[in-house]
């Protein structure tokens, strides 16, 4: 059974976990790795970190994330170029499923929820667990297109 630990939902900080146990999926960077650590985020646990979109109360973490764990970001190439990731970056693109360890993510465009300050690529995520479970993740969003 998958679990979902919400960290932080708020322009103050998002951070998300989903784990079926063994490994997990970070959404989002907006707390720092003390932060996540007080909250008994375990880092060594996370395979992935995917980011929706570039706005930082979901970014302003991602280099310090990536100082204290060994996962690589996933994201948009607009997402990944306008926060500066260059290095153990991996670019998702909309209907395009990818691999990550023995997780399927499914990566969907949306439409950021503040006209006034538009993301550049803004992504959702259909993310399949590897017991089979499902969940749909997408947050700022304005409407789904199909």
């Amino acid at each position: 059974m998958i679990t979902i630990q919400i960290q932080g939902s708020s322009s103050a900080g998002n951070n998300y976990v989903i784990s079926d146990g063994d490994t997990s999926i970070m959404l989002e960077a907006g707390l720092s790795p003390n932060k996540l650590a007080k909250k008994g985020v375990k880092l060594s646990k996370v395979i992935a970190l995917l980011i929706t979109h570039e706005h930082g109360d979901h970014t302003k973490h991602v280099q310090d994330l990536l100082l204290s764990g060994s996962f690589d970001v996933w994201a948009s190439q607009g997402t990944l170029d306008a926060i500066g990731i260059e290095r153990r970056c991996h670019v998702l693109k909309d209907g395009q499923q990818q691999r990550i360890g023995d997780w399927l993510i499914l990566p969907f465009n949306t439409v950021h929820d503040d006209p006034k300050v538009p993301a550049k690529e803004p992504l959702g995520f259909f993310i399949k667990s590897p017991s089979g479970e499902r969940i749909v993740f997408a947050t700022d969003t304005n409407r789904i297109d199909a």
